[in-house]
């Protein structure tokens, strides 16, 4: 048995996270506006470099999902004012789509009343 080793290096292939955005927290911007903010996942959870995020949202009926390509916060636009939508994020890597993270709930901004 000899008393000299070799340093050998390993790197595997990435994939998609395994695990969601951390800390997601929604807010009312305005009356049609809602700002998403997240953390990335951890590091033994996003499985290679994160390229993007997806937002998915809805009030009711199917959800509508925005590719965010930079950053950790986002403004959705163009809601209806005051009301209830479920926000949830997901990380992105060039393998795919991880998991979405729990929906957060957020009330859009009530708007001023028309006359």
């Amino acid at each position: 048995i000899s008393n000299n080793s070799n340093e050998a290096s390993v790197r595997t292939w990435t994939d998609v996270p395994s695990s969601p955005p951390l800390n997601v927290m929604v807010t009312s911007v305005n009356p049609s506006s809602l700002m998403v903010s997240w953390q990335i996942p951890s590091e033994i959870g996003r499985n290679g470099p994160v390229t993007s995020h997806a937002i998915r949202y809805n009030r009711t009926g199917p959800s509508n999902t925005e590719t965010v390509t930079s950053g950790t916060t986002h403004i959705i636009s163009g809601l209806v004012a005051f009301v209830e939508y479920s926000v949830e994020v997901a990380a992105m890597t060039v393998n795919g789509t991880g998991p979405f993270s729990n929906s957060v709930v957020e009330v859009s901004g009530q708007d001023v009343p028309s006359a």
